[in-house]
């Protein structure tokens, strides 16, 4: 899901909001950006659409697991300010009348940011938190140009590992398995579906039954051709 028409309009009220005297002025540009971006990860990762419903236990979720490991800023100061702008969001939405009713209460959503800001920017800097995208992304930024870092190298399965890896494929198996079948062509019908297999033959016809001298075939046979219920023919 991405940001509804009225979520991408409250972020704009939100940086008029901000823009107003007796606001902090200062990252203004940038609390908007960050903030944007903590709306959209919580539309992609929580399903919350809602920019106006806030809970402490999705709130915690965001700033424990999602930020670290999705969010990529590229300055240091940029990433002080994560906290500072979700909590002057809060404050816009209460000034506002904007809360949405399911919300928590403004001091207990407070507490949560309080608990985690000290900690977030070591978190968003480790490592062993960050998803691949993440992974990529710094690696990427980080050999840009002026940069200098290479990436690390990385070994490639040779030939003999790949096919090892595709002989154990079940998809591969199958394709093999169907192509050993198809052969050299298998008969097709006027518009190109294979044929159906010819039934399987019985094992015992019934002219076989009325010959045999089983005990009770024959008597039968005598049952389902004087009963009427049979077309069966003697063979």
């Amino acid at each position: 899901m991405a940001l509804s028409p009225d979520s991408c309009g409250i972020v704009a009220d939100f940086g008029m909001w901000l823009a107003q005297p007796g606001r902090p002025a200062q990252d203004t540009e940038r609390m908007i950006d960050v903030l944007g971006t903590l709306l959209d990860l919580r539309v992609a990762c929580l399903q919350l659409d809602d920019p106006t419903r806030w809970r402490a236990g999705d709130l915690d979720a965001l700033l424990e697991t999602l930020v670290p490991a999705h969010v990529a800023l590229p300055r240091d100061d940029t990433v002080k300010l994560v906290v500072p702008a979700l909590r002057l969001f809060l404050e816009f939405l209460g000034d506002r009348g904007r809360v949405h009713p399911d919300s928590d209460g403004h001091a207990e959503l407070c507490g949560v940011l309080a608990r985690h800001e000290g900690e977030l920017p070591a978190r968003m800097a480790d490592p062993a938190r960050w998803g691949s995208a993440k992974k990529l992304f710094v690696a990427g930024y980080a050999t840009g140009p002026g940069r200098g870092r290479a990436l690390p190298a990385i070994r490639l399965p040779d030939e003999r590992e790949l096919a090892r890896a595709a002989s154990v494929a079940p998809s591969f198996a199958a394709a093999l398995a169907l192509a050993r079948w198809v052969g050299r062509g298998r008969p097709v019908t006027a518009t190109g579906v294979l044929r159906l297999a010819p039934p399987p033959r019985p094992r015992c016809s019934w002219a076989s039954a009325r010959r045999s001298r089983a005990p009770g075939a024959r008597a039968t046979w005598n049952r389902c051709t004087t009963s009427g219920r049979s077309r069966a023919r003697p063979g």
